[in-house]
């Protein structure tokens, strides 16, 4: 965390081919949206079981590059504070919780009121 890595998504991709990885924790590092999705490629392919993103302001597209591989992909937690996404943004997200739920997601810090943030969790509860 708090290392300047934009434009390193391709060397934090390559970071997750180590087979005993469950944990990776890059929050306010400075990622993009295509950062993300060289991240987000690899997903299905590790071990990983927690990613956390937090204080990366990659927005709307980086959540989209993320949520299209979460359904394939071992995370049970997801830390997406202070990212740049709105509640509109979720519906990505939604997509991918119901193709395979996930335990955590934590989205404190964005553009969301917490009524609307309770509005997405109960969405997906339902």
């Amino acid at each position: 965390s708090l290392n300047a890595l934009t434009a390193g998504g391709e060397a934090l991709a390559s970071v997750l081919e180590a087979p005993v990885l469950q944990e990776l924790m890059v929050a306010r590092c400075d990622l993009n949206a295509e950062d993300v999705r060289e991240l987000a490629a690899q997903l299905p392919y590790t071990s990983l079981k927690s990613l956390q993103l937090g204080g990366n302001r990659f927005g709307k597209e980086g959540l989209e590059h993320l949520a299209k591989h979460l359904p394939s992909s071992q995370i049970d937690e997801l830390g997406l504070e202070a990212v740049g996404i709105e509640a509109a943004d979720l519906n990505a997200l939604a997509a991918a919780w119901v193709k395979r739920p996930f335990a955590r997601v934590k989205l404190h810090g964005n553009r969301m009121s917490p009524e609307e943030i309770s509005a997405f969790v109960k969405t997906l509860k339902s």
